[in-house]
């Protein structure tokens, strides 16, 4: 069985409503990972050894659980009480991510980092990159889910777009913002799927490249 991981920070308040609705996803499992933007990854990066998250995504850990030896990172202890009782396989720390990740996580350790619904919640999202980037081997791949601030609803919807949850979220993205700030981390993105590229998506799609 091949070790995996995922973390998760948001706020407080957030966590509390994040906890009534754990099962909510949009992914679908390849090979043991259900990451939709894993398709534009190189066939190397495909066979993890370890994986990583940055949020606690109940069920991508369930779905993963039978492929992978499991870790994750929880900022609510709330929800680190679900993971663990979701998942009893896996390994769950409690705390900030980028404290945790940089203490108690090794350098080059994983394969994989998954950051579903995570960066939007972080004050400081370059730390948070970064983080995921000491955490990878070279060649390893970070996948990104996040609201799509260059979506054509936001600008329909204008303040009540579905994407804006103040205070819980403090930053927004744009698919050129985004990749801006994966290359100052290091990493290289990747081509998007024409799937994620649709402007009519709330949800930003991204995966990037820990260069050998």
């Amino acid at each position: 069985m091949m070790p995996a991981a995922w973390l998760s920070t948001m706020s407080p308040a957030d966590a509390a409503k994040k906890n009534t609705s754990q099962s909510r996803t949009n992914t679908a499992p390849r090979r043991g990972l259900s990451l939709r933007s894993m398709t534009s990854a190189p066939a190397a990066s495909l066979t993890p050894a370890r994986a990583i998250s940055a949020v606690l995504m109940m069920k991508f850990a369930e779905r993963a659980a039978p492929y992978f030896d499991l870790t994750g990172i929880e900022l609510s202890p709330r929800g680190a009480e679900i993971s663990r009782r979701r998942v009893p396989s896996a390994v769950v720390l409690e705390g900030p991510v980028t404290e945790i990740a940089d203490r108690d996580l090794g350098a080059e350790s994983f394969d994989l980092v998954t950051q579903f619904g995570y960066i939007e919640h972080e004050w400081y999202p370059l730390a948070g990159l970064r983080a995921a980037y000491r955490l990878l081997k070279p060649g390893g791949i970070t996948v990104i889910k996040t609201p799509n601030y260059a979506s054509w609803n936001r600008h329909i919807r204008g303040p009540d777009w579905c994407g804006y949850h103040i205070p819980g979220h403090c930053n927004y993205f744009t698919p050129r913002t985004l990749a801006q700030l994966l290359r100052h981390a290091g990493f290289e993105p990747l081509a998007r799927p024409l799937r994620d590229c649709l402007p009519t998506s709330d949800s930003l799609w991204m995966a990037a490249l820990k260069p050998l």
